[in-house]
């Protein structure tokens, strides 16, 4: 079983860092095939992205909940 710490201490990254993955992330998204899915196999690159970031605003709200159910 995992458990998640009771506290969330935030992680800093500097600027040029942060920048670089966000270049590579951008640079992904815009030039990868976009992948199939079980659901929908023939789904749009912006489909893809909002699916992504939903996904990803998901995963960050349950990191930063204190919820120690969530």
């Amino acid at each position: 079983m995992f458990l998640c710490p009771s506290t969330n201490t935030v992680q800093t990254v500097n600027l040029e860092d942060y920048e670089e993955v966000k270049k590579t992330w951008s640079e992904n998204y815009k030039n990868l095939e976009v992948p199939k899915s079980l659901e929908k196999s023939d789904r749009t690159r912006e489909e893809w992205v909002k699916e992504d970031l939903g996904k990803t605003t998901n995963a960050i709200d349950l990191l930063k909940s204190e919820d120690p159910q969530k």
